[in-house]
């Protein structure tokens, strides 16, 4: 069982390749319904634009998680400024271990509270959140996706 704890507490480093800088946020609104959809980038670009838009919490449905989960794109602080009910996370964790630990303990920290995980594969990296005494411990369900494809209502 992951040691939430100890993975929250890893120091956030941002990752600041420009490859990933030179991705494309979008925040999404529609019908009363917004969506965070944070590609590859930098969470402090993310971060300053979140600001620009709101001084307060931009509570969101979906949060479409950074870079595949991976632990120098999705901060602490970001969750506490995009606040949402589902969190999304692509990968099938075959080429990179992702998503990192760290930034699913730093989601489970986070003050989110009866928040929903959804991951498009079910993988080696990913299956040890669908873990009942963290899910009770954290406020949080999981939903693992068929072949790569998710469903989600809301």
């Amino acid at each position: 069982m992951p040691k939430v704890e100890e993975l929250a507490a890893d120091p956030f480093e941002e990752d600041d390749t420009a490859a990933n800088g030179s991705s494309i946020a979008l925040l999404l609104e529609y019908e009363g319904k917004r969506l965070l959809l944070a590609a590859d980038a930098h969470p402090s670009v993310i971060l300053k634009s979140l600001d620009t838009y709101s001084k307060v919490p931009v509570e969101l449905d979906l949060f479409k998680i950074s870079h595949h989960g991976s632990h120098g794109n999705t901060s602490r602080e970001l969750f506490e400024k995009a606040p949402a009910a589902n969190y999304v996370i692509s990968t099938s964790g075959t080429r990179w271990p992702h998503p990192h630990g760290a930034t699913i303990a730093r989601l489970l920290k986070s003050s989110v509270q009866d928040k929903k995980l959804f991951f498009n594969y079910r993988s080696d990296v990913n299956k040890v959140w669908d873990n009942a005494i963290l899910k009770k411990k954290y406020k949080y369900s999981t939903d693992y996706g068929e072949d790569g494809l998710l469903c989600i209502e809301f």
